[in-house]
């Protein structure tokens, strides 16, 4: 069976009560098939308080909770002066992504934080891939993973559930 990743988004304001770390850690499931968690945050929020996150995704590593830095644009700049960084994820802003098969400073700049990701060890997300051109330059240039509407519209975890199940059993 395909691996499956649960990501979850979180405010940050979430993470300002000192109990929220073992709060989060109750709530997960004891069970072999968890393989792990990962929370988004957002970008301008991170970077904001980006001492809390520090510290929050430390405590979380070993718990098997990852912290995912979402709508990645501009903010890779101040990302970037970090020297130790403990995310695992950076999710390259839509904005960024659509056109940037036709927008060289978009390319560039999508090409910058891929390139400052993979350099800390982190995959990147390209988020809000609708078209076949954007979906072909950012892999082009190395993006690790893609979501949007080119591929499937959001959906609920229980459509999602039948989604997969049905592809599963499918006749091949």
């Amino acid at each position: 069976s395909a691996a499956v990743e649960i990501a979850l988004e979180l405010p940050i304001a979430f993470f300002r009560d000192p109990a929220a770390v073992a709060t989060l850690c109750r709530q997960l499931p004891d069970h072999r098939a968890f393989t792990g968690l990962i929370i988004e945050i957002n970008a301008a929020a991170a970077v904001r308080e980006l001492g809390l996150m520090k510290t929050i995704a430390k405590q979380l590593r070993f718990r098997n909770i990852a912290i995912s830095i979402k709508d990645v644009g501009e903010e890779w700049l101040p990302l970037s002066k970090l020297h130790d960084f403990p995310f695992v994820e950076l999710k390259v802003d839509r904005r960024l992504v659509a056109d940037c098969a036709h927008d060289r400073a978009k390319l560039t700049t999508c090409r910058h934080i891929i390139d400052f990701a993979d350099g800390m060890g982190a995959r990147t997300v390209a988020e809000g891939v609708e078209n076949r051109a954007d979906f072909i330059a950012v892999r082009e240039i190395g993006v690790h993973l893609v979501q949007g509407g080119l591929f499937a519209a959001p959906m609920p975890a229980k459509k999602f559930a039948q989604t997969v199940l049905a592809r599963e059993t499918s006749p091949r």
